[in-house]
C-alpha cells in the first residue's frame, strides 16, 4: 500500500538529486503533474517542454516516459513542414506563417 501525504502518493513528490523536496515559488511542494492517473515511479522533477508554452512541468520518470511518446505522436501528425502533397492552390491555405 502507497504512503500518501496530503492525498497524494509519496512516489509522486517531486525531490531534486539528493532526495530534497522541491517547492514552487509560492511555498507549496511540487508533485507529479499525472499522479492522478496512478503509477509514479523514478524522479519526479521539472521536464523540458515539449509543446509550444515554454513552460516547464513536474512528471515522474514514468509518466515523461508517456508524454514523450504522446508528443512523438503529435509530430508524426502535425509536421513542421508540409506534406509533398500539399498544395496551397487547393483552398488558398498556406503551411507556415509567411504568408
Amino acid at each position: 500500500m502507497a504512503d500518501y501525504l496530503e492525498g497524494i502518493p509519496v512516489e509522486a513528490w517531486a525531490k531534486d538529486g539528493d532526495g530534497t523536496p522541491i517547492y514552487d515559488q509560492f511555498g507549496d511542494r511540487e508533485f507529479c503533474l499525472d499522479h492522478y492517473k496512478g503509477g509514479c515511479s523514478g524522479a519526479v522533477i521539472y521536464r523540458y517542454p515539449l509543446s509550444g508554452t515554454g513552460k516547464s512541468f513536474v512528471r515522474c520518470d514514468h509518466h515523461w516516459a508517456i508524454r514523450c511518446d504522446e508528443q512523438d505522436r503529435i509530430n508524426r501528425k502535425y509536421p513542421q513542414t508540409a506534406p509533398r502533397d500539399f498544395d496551397p492552390s487547393y483552398a488558398g491555405e498556406s503551411w507556415d506563417e509567411d504568408w
